[in-house]
């Protein structure tokens, strides 16, 4: 039997140059309802959205056995303990007590036993908990063996273990030093922790943060409010700026607008003065189309009744209606960006769209929505569609199907002008057949969806509105995997008219 590939492997053979490439990924691993996370993002989800979870008993006295194990330097049962507690008990909630118990019973926890165990998990552990417990335990040693600390550094590469590398780091000599290494070879989540750990004492990694710290493959904003104040960006606002840390300003104005995640601009205590100093500088640098739509965001932002700042938001308006804001969009548009400034200035964008559309499908295929409602615009957006995806091919039995990957590129596509269609009845039925028959569950939601839009829009049970989608859909409810998709698809068969949307509807739109 062939030993299974440890993670750390995995990492050294990825490594290119002394740092990972931007889509390396660990081995999935697929939760129980067919989704897969992104390295690191369940401790990030566990850091920022869900605290800290509880050790019961049953935990602890597995904690206890797995640390006994690896006191013991049994190794092999010391990692398959700790990834059995892993299953229960990520080991980024319950890092301080597992530390804690090591430092009360450090006299009886043979300490070099628990030294080479914790470097045993990281080096051969193909279990991502494990190795975290084992980077956890490495942490309580002052660490001086030049080729452990490598150990360290290059695990530490994987968003999955960036912050536990990050913690071990901190104890080191030149740990700073060490943390700002790590953190420009990563990109993900574990960027997203370095950066909270990383301190500003030197004008060159203030200068970094700036210019990089929001930067990375999950949300702007989980780093704005960090980076606004490790780059100290209140006192580089009435200081001389260059073009490219002014840009950059603006961008973290427009993550600070985003709260969803995290709290951003609102615990900015002087957030309108901050602004207006900046709308005050635009005069002295070129903008883009990218610094227009920033001011836009700025001037809803500030235009909202819970906000309201009308400084903000006329010295936003005055800059948007300006002449060099509409010649940059007029031109942005030719090239099918810029579209939401467009219409806030009337210029008219559709012809161009259109033909982005036509040139380059796979890229603009997701902007049907801003031409399609469009007068003499739906026939050409509906063929356009039909030449472009191959129809026939793309039906398939239902399935569950997330539709993640390159294989369900076109069904994606075809998701963006089913949906389009619920506000146009019985156009383009031959892309809600497609729909319905897509093996992606969440199209078939979306054609489901379009086809009670048409009924509650004509006032006519789905048999009056098309005998043909009706037997569609009486065939394709034969086969339905998804229990919800059922129940709603057999609402329509029955005849049912919903007189509005109701709120499960909206819940999957938002979804979506």
């Amino acid at each position: 039997m062939s030993r299974q590939k440890s993670l750390y492997e995995y990492i050294l053979q990825g490594m290119q140059d002394g740092q990972l490439d931007r889509s390396f990924s660990l081995p999935r691993i697929e939760e129980e309802n067919g989704i897969s996370f992104a390295d690191g993002a369940m401790d990030g989800i566990t850091v920022y959205h869900m605290g800290r979870t509880q050790l019961d008993a049953a935990g602890t006295k597995l904690m206890i056995k797995a640390l006994k194990y690896a006191a013991a330097g049994n190794t092999q049962d010391a990692d398959s303990t700790f990834a059995e507690l892993g299953n229960s008990f990520r080991a980024i909630s319950i890092i301080d007590d597992l530390q804690g118990y090591i430092l009360k019973h450090a006299n009886k926890l043979l300490a070099g036993n628990i030294y080479q165990s914790a470097l045993y998990l990281i080096l051969h552990s193909a279990d991502r908990e494990s190795i975290k417990f084992g980077l956890s335990m490495m942490e309580l040693f002052k660490v001086d063996d030049t080729s452990v600390k490598e150990v360290i550094r290059r695990i530490g590469l994987s968003d999955e273990f960036t912050i536990f590398s990050v913690w071990n780091m901190l104890k080191w000599d030149d740990a700073n030093k060490e943390v700002f290494s790590l953190i420009q070879k990563v990109h993900g989540w574990g960027k997203i922790h370095a950066l909270e750990k990383l301190e500003p004492e030197t004008s060159e990694i203030k200068e970094w943060i700036l210019l990089n710290g929001i930067d990375n493959d999950v949300m702007p904003s989980y780093s704005a409010l960090t980076v606004w104040e490790k780059a100290d960006v209140e006192k580089r606002l009435h200081g001389q700026l260059n073009q490219e840390e002014f840009k950059e300003i603006g961008r973290l104005f427009s993550a600070l607008l985003d709260e969803g995640p995290v709290p951003g601009i609102s615990e900015i205590e002087n957030a309108e003065d901050s602004i207006l100093t900046y709308l005050s500088l635009i005069d002295e640098f070129v903008l883009d189309l990218e610094d227009y739509e920033i001011i836009f965001e700025l001037q809803n932002w500030a235009a909202d009744e819970d906000v309201n700042l009308p400084a903000v938001s006329d010295r936003c308006a005055a800059i948007i209606s300006s002449d060099d804001c509409r010649d940059t969009v007029m031109e942005s548009v030719k090239a099918g960006n810029g579209i939401r400034l467009a219409e806030a200035l009337g210029i008219d964008y559709a012809d161009d769209l259109l033909q982005c559309m036509k040139s380059d499908f796979d890229r603009h295929c997701y902007d049907c929505g801003n031409v399609i409602h469009l007068d003499g615009y739906l026939d050409p957006v509906i063929e356009l569609f039909r030449g472009k995806l191959p129809l026939d091919q793309m039906r398939k039995d239902p399935a569950g199907e997330l539709g993640l990957g390159a294989e369900y590129a076109q069904y994606n596509q075809l998701d963006n002008i089913v949906q389009e269609l619920g506000d146009h009845p019985c156009c383009g039925e031959d892309l809600v057949t497609a729909g319905l028959w897509s093996p992606v569950v969440r199209s078939r939601h979306i054609a489901v969806r379009t086809l009670t839009s048409w009924c509650r829009l004509l006032q006519k049970p789905l048999a009056e509105v098309s005998e043909t989608l009706y037997q569609e859909l009486s065939d394709l409810l034969k086969k339905e995997v998804d229990d919800d998709l059922k129940e709603k698809e057999q609402k329509l068969l029955n005849g049912d008219i919903p007189p509005e949307i109701d709120e499960e509807d909206e819940e999957d739109q938002e979804d979506e």
